[in-house]
């Protein structure tokens, strides 16, 4: 069996620098000339890395685990490539679960980290899964995805949320709008929460009224928004715009616009929270607040490789790239 050591002899270089072309690293410096030598003589003699052996010398699987509420969400799907994006750059395989599917009685958790068959977890999830640390067989790692305060021994990357919903808030009031409305979400849930304040903030900063009672924490599915903002525009005076908490939630309010007979954006402007690719397809075309989904996963797989391999627990927050509107056709001057 061809190893590392063979084909660094055959190039002419270091068992280190054979190692750093096949993982792209950037902290070993190589020209182009020796790394095309490398990658030739890889392919001629056919080595393929051993990581079952590295496993074992490390007393790792080589796995870690993604638990995610629902893995059909359209909201998700950045961040999944960024931790996907982060898995492979860090040389770890990723399995993926949704929390709906952990139940007390599946014991899936104690299984996956108390059988030794994951090195660590990502939970994005509101609720916080409890394991066993005294059944494990081997040390694991946590780091846990939008969740606000992280227990002690277990990292934390989130979104600025709170700054997200003032950039949203702050645009439909640049276009006039004071009567806003908030739909979606839930409560008691870091994320939700957090953009719940920066709504307020950025009404109270307008010197515009909040209104309690169009603040509606209904839900995150398109039939939640659509019975909310039917609800709201069925009222004595309605809101002229609506944020709405998700942009999947966004689509039930679009629906229930039109199936009142308010036409948007010309009497109604809508905004969605997180960019999905649906967006384009709605009518009108559904105008979002993009936040750096992709680099939460992409920061949070990250943190967990640097935990599993004995580094500082992270607390961080992602805010790079800042949240930024994309403007398309549900949003438009207050009427």
């Amino acid at each position: 069996m061809t190893t590392l050591r063979d084909v660094a002899e055959r190039a002419g270089v270091s068992v280190s620098v054979v190692s750093a072309v096949l993982n792209g690293s950037k902290h070993v410096r190589t020209s182009t000339a020796v790394r095309e030598r490398v990658l030739r003589i890889v392919d001629e003699m056919q080595y393929v890395p051993n990581h079952a052996a590295r496993s074992l010398r490390l007393a790792k699987s080589g796995l870690v685990a993604g638990v995610i509420p629902q893995l059909g969400i359209p909201v998700y799907a950045e961040m999944l490539r960024g931790i996907q994006d982060a898995a492979e750059a860090t040389g770890y395989v990723l399995i993926l679960t949704e929390a709906n599917r952990i139940l007390p009685e599946s014991n899936l958790l104690r299984k996956l980290v108390g059988e030794g068959r994951v090195d660590g977890l990502l939970l994005r999830s509101p609720h916080t899964f409890e394991v066993d640390m005294k059944s494990a067989k081997r040390q694991y790692s946590v780091v846990q995805l939008d969740h606000g305060t992280t227990a002690a021994d277990r990292g934390g990357v989130q979104l600025n949320h709170r700054r997200g919903a003032r950039v949203a808030t702050d645009y439909l009031i640049g276009l006039g709008h004071e009567r806003i409305a908030f739909v979606g979400g839930t409560t008691g849930y870091f994320a939700d929460d957090e953009r719940r304040v920066g709504f307020r903030e950025a009404l109270a900063n307008a010197g515009h009224d909040v209104r309690e009672e169009w603040i509606c924490p209904v839900g995150f599915a398109p039939k939640d928004g659509y019975e909310a903002a039917l609800s709201l525009l069925g009222g004595a005076q309605r809101p002229t715009a609506m944020l709405v908490s998700n942009s999947t939630t966004a689509t039930g309010v679009l629906g229930a616009a039109a199936d009142a007979g308010i036409r948007v954006p010309e009497e109604l402007s809508v905004i969605g929270y997180h960019d999905i690719e649906a967006a384009d397809f709605t009518r009108p075309a559904l105008t979002t607040l993009k936040m750096p989904f992709y680099e939460l996963g992409y920061a949070g797989q990250s943190a967990l490789a640097a935990m599993i391999d004995g580094g500082a627990r992270v607390d961080e927050v992602v805010d790079d790239p800042a949240p930024r509107v994309i403007v398309r056709g549900s949003t438009a001057a207050s009427p």
